[in-house]
């Protein structure tokens, strides 16, 4: 109610209010004089104070008027400003249009993350029936509607890139699954593999005789961000000493202590027994 009452004012006070409340006085005064020389007795002293006191409250009120206007221009040039800086900001232009623009970029969006979900679904299936050819071209859809990998639906695209890989870890196919971890990788930091995922991998292709991929693979997840553990160096070990190479797997059981992982009894049980058979077959 103040603010209003300020603002009734202060547009009055545009008019003609000041000049007709000075008129008013100088009215007042004049009408004092006059009655004051025409009548006579109480009754002119009665007239003469009312209209003294008339005099001072439209006094009273220009005084009041003129204060108003002097406190009350600031603010509503301040209100003024602030208005003109919002709107200048205000994302949007006369015809409203890029408000319009963002609420059809939010739909856009939606729309798009229910697109990844299904996808999702649809690569799962593929996969659980070993169609890898038709998950790896929902992948691709996918890529075309989400973009970024990871950008929107983060968990999606996680569980899409993981059940491609164990798809092709299942299949045998370790050179896909590499392949595919390598792409999964790539998505980092939004997305990365875990290390269970990775960790499969590595046996993939230490069953399928490619050491040298799997020992790379054990170098790039540290710098993916992935985490290595007791069955990721296990693995590797199991592979080498598999693959006759038994000082490689000695190697690995010593990187695996730098790591500060412990090999379990069963990991020490199976290198001795690997050397020992080793020295019996060189000394035969």
């Amino acid at each position: 109610m103040p603010s209003m009452s300020s603002c009734r004012l202060a547009s009055l006070m545009d008019g003609h209010l000041i000049r007709y409340g000075l008129l008013g006085l100088l009215v007042s005064a004049l009408a004092a004089a006059t009655c004051g020389a025409v009548l006579g007795g109480d009754a002119s002293q009665k007239l003469a104070t009312a209209l003294e006191e008339m005099s001072v409250v439209l006094a009273l009120l220009t005084v009041h008027l003129v204060v108003s206007k002097l406190r009350g221009g600031e603010p509503q040039k301040a209100q003024k400003k602030a208005k003109k800086k919002k709107d200048a900001d205000a994302p949007e232009d006369r015809d409203g249009a890029v408000p319009a623009a963002l609420e059809g970029a939010a739909a856009d969006q939606e729309a798009c993350q229910q697109a990844i979900g299904k996808l999702t679904t649809q690569i799962r299936a593929a996969v659980k029936m070993g169609d890898m050819l038709a998950a790896e071209g929902l992948m691709q859809e996918m890529r075309e509607v989400g973009g970024t990998p990871g950008y929107l639906r983060r968990p999606c695209w996680s569980v899409a890139f993981g059940e491609i890989v164990s798809g092709y870890v299942r299949g045998g196919d370790a050179p896909k699954a590499s392949e595919w971890l390598d792409a999964f990788a790539a998505c980092a930091p939004l997305i990365r593999p875990s290390t269970a995922c990775a960790n499969s991998v590595i046996g993939a292709l230490c069953a399928s005789g490619d050491i040298a991929s799997a020992e790379a693979w054990v170098s790039k997840m540290p710098q993916s961000g992935v985490r290595l553990d007791e069955d990721t160096f296990s693995s590797l070990i199991h592979g080498c000493v598999r693959a006759g190479d038994v000082p490689r797997g000695i190697h690995w059981l010593r990187e695996m202590r730098r790591a500060n992982l412990r090999p379990g009894a069963e990991l020490n049980k199976f290198v001795l027994q690997a050397c020992s058979e080793g020295r019996k077959g060189t000394a035969e």
